[in-house]
């Protein structure tokens, strides 16, 4: 018997057949902020990329810089927009923090196109659980 996975193509198959339409989306974020005209929904989005990213990097020794990135590099500049944003009303980033995101969009493709699709859905899967366990929580 042939494993699961084996029936789908692999995550650079996938990703490559809709990254236009992704790697759109998850600059387009970035881009609000260097705009000006960032909503809470392209930082969402940004947040969203380094959950799944912190998520998949927990999961095997070699992802763990993966891991590492998502924590200590983007964890950082996503708490600051956040906290400005609190302060401000008003999503902004500095020059590095812009240039930081934008770095971060490019990994992150790089990332993913390494990696099997199941963790991929995996990583996206319990991020969804943990949001859900956030909204019961408050």
């Amino acid at each position: 018997m042939k494993p699961k996975y084996a029936k789908r193509p692999p995550m650079l198959v996938m990703r490559g057949l809709v990254n236009d339409k992704l790697e759109i989306r998850e600059r387009q974020a970035v881009e609000a902020f260097a705009g000006g005209w960032a909503t809470t929904e392209h930082y969402q989005t940004l947040a969203d990329m380094q959950g799944v990213m912190l998520l998949a990097g927990t999961t095997d020794a070699s992802r763990k810089w993966a891991r590492d990135y998502a924590h200590d590099v983007i964890g950082p500049v996503l708490c600051k927009v956040r906290d400005r944003y609190r302060r401000t009303q008003k999503m902004s980033v500095t020059t590095g923090e812009r240039e930081a995101l934008r770095g971060f969009v490019t990994r992150y493709r790089e990332f993913w196109l390494r990696q099997p699709l199941e963790l991929y859905e995996a990583a996206c899967v319990a991020l969804q659980e943990h949001y859900d366990k956030m909204g019961e929580a408050a």
